[in-house]
Parts: structure tokens; sequence; C-alpha cells
């Protein structure tokens, strides 16, 4: 649904005034039914990616096609096509908001590609049912909400028209625990429906309920690619520890379990019943004091 063929960005820095390698050389490929989660720190490249894949920022050199076509620059027929194809939210979503109400907003794609009134309508209450929204904020202006809200309202818009390629920068920042649950629900939702998705965080425990492979940018490169398939393969930890806050700690707590013929949940691939698993047996131990001596909370990944 997504490729990137030896695609590199130059952009002048705003800081220094020089032309800087956004993206250098990058290859990378985005299926339908399929979910890659883009990691690496800030300035790697993941939003200028997701900027390219949606036809916003204008290649240097390479190709970049979405549903089997090359994407070209200043082709108008061919910017209604994508508007139809892909969905974007961005990690400010007030920076992209242009309309008055949520309504409006949310509905903004599907009417500019000419849907009846009705059809947006429709659409507008499904993308709002979609991402856990109540139909009382359809009349409030989208810059009034919380920022969680403005999340998601632009998830909202960039689910209402249908896509079938969904680029997502920081979807779950600024949301509460429930909401940040929500949004994995959804995405799982819209990866079994056969959408393609392409989702940019600074952490990777966050996607690993839901991602089928993961993408390191480190300065505008693919540094590496890993399929997390359960098992995890060999090096995979290490590989994604700078990008995982507590994948350390909780590797050694599931292993350490497992060696004394605990029965939990894989940690990274079913946080939320891991946790609930470990916290039933932490409170009824088989022996008394087989808790307490579980590794303590460390300051980040080592």
């Amino acid at each position: 649904m997504l490729a990137l063929r030896d695609v590199s960005v130059r952009l002048i820095d705003p800081e220094t005034g020089v032309a800087v390698n956004a993206l250098d050389r990058v290859f990378m490929e985005v299926e339908k039914g399929e979910a890659v989660v883009l990691v690496g720190e800030s300035g790697a490249g993941k939003t200028t990616l997701l900027s390219v894949a949606a036809g916003l920022i204008r290649v240097t050199a390479g190709s970049v096609f979405v549903g089997g076509r090359e994407l070209t620059w200043g082709d108008r027929g061919q910017d209604r096509w994508l508007r139809a194809k892909v969905g974007v939210a961005f990690q400010f979503p007030e920076r992209s908001f242009f309309a008055t109400t949520v309504r409006e907003e949310v509905g903004l794609t599907a009417s500019l590609l000419g849907w009846e009134p009705e059809r947006v309508t429709a659409a507008v209450e499904r993308a709002l049912s979609a991402v856990g929204l109540s139909f009382n904020l359809l009349d409030r202006s989208p810059f009034t909400l919380s920022g969680g809200e403005k999340r998601r309202v632009a998830l909202a818009a960039a689910l209402a028209h249908e896509p079938e390629l969904l680029l997502l920068d920081e979807p779950e920042v600024g949301m509460d625990l429930r909401g940040q649950k929500h949004v994995r629900e959804l995405i799982q939702r819209l990866k079994n429906e056969g959408k393609a998705l392409l989702v940019a965080t600074h952490d990777v425990d966050a996607a690993m309920g839901w991602a089928d492979r993961c993408v390191v940018l480190k300065k505008g490169r693919v540094a590496d690619t890993l399929a997390l398939t359960d098992p995890w393969p060999e090096g995979a930890g290490a590989r994604l520890a700078p990008y995982s806050w507590d994948y350390t700690l909780l590797r050694r707590i599931y292993r350490e379990a497992h060696a004394r013929g605990w029965t939990l949940p894989d940690p990274h691939r079913a946080r939320d019943r891991f946790l609930a698993a470990l916290t039933a047996r932490a409170k009824n131990p088989a022996a008394p004091g087989e808790a307490e001596d579980f590794p303590k909370p460390m300051e980040g990944p080592q």
C-alpha cells in the first residue's frame, strides 16, 4: 500500500539555515492489513517520513508509491486521489485544524471529496464513535478542547473518509490511560479491517500489542527493522531498548516468573494482561516471600 524507494529529503534547518538530510536513502513498505511502528529520537525523521508518505513534502531523490501509484508533486488530480486514499493525524493536531466546529473538522475531507451531506454526517458520527468521543462535542470548537480530545478529533478526521492508508504521529500523547487503551484497540481493529498503518512514536512499548514490524530511524536513515513476531527474534530486546522505558524490567520479571513455573502472558504482546496476572499472582504467592525478591524498578532501560 505504501512503498518508499531510495527516498532522500534535504531541508533547511531553521536554526542554522544549513541544508540537512532529513531523510537519507530510505527504503520501506507497509502492506494492507499491516501496522508498522516508526521509532527514533526527536529529529530522527519520523514526522518528515509521514509527511512524505502523505504527499506533503517533495522528495529530493527516490520514489514514493501509494496504492501502486507513484507520487508526483503539483498534480491536482493526484492530490484529490491521494486525499481519498490517505488519512493523516499529526502530533500537534491544533496546527492542522481548519474548521470552527468539531462536526466540520471531522467531516472536512469527506466534504472536499464531494460526499453528499447525509453521507458526511453519518461518517462524522461513525468516526467520533470509533475514537470514543461524545456527540455533545459536535458543535464545540476543536480549539477549546483538552489535549486528549483534540488528538481524538484529529484521529476521527483522519478516519472519517475511510482511507486505506493511515499515517499517525504520536497518537497516544496527551491521553489518559483509558484513552491510550482505546487508541491501541482502535489501531488493532483498523488493521483487522485491512487498513495499512504507519505509526510514529517515541515509546515502542505502547505499540507491542498491535505492531507487526518496527522501523528504527536514526538521523534520517533506517537504522534497523524488526519483525515483532511471537516469540521475539533473537536480540530484539537489546535493539529496541533505547526506545523502551520498561522493556528491560518487564522482561527480567517475565523470565524469573517463567523460571518459577508461573504462566503469564508475554509483557510486550499483552502488557495489560501481564500486569494484571502478575499483580494477582504476587498477592497470592505460592510460598511466603516469593514475590518480594523480583527485580526492582530501574531508571530506564539498561
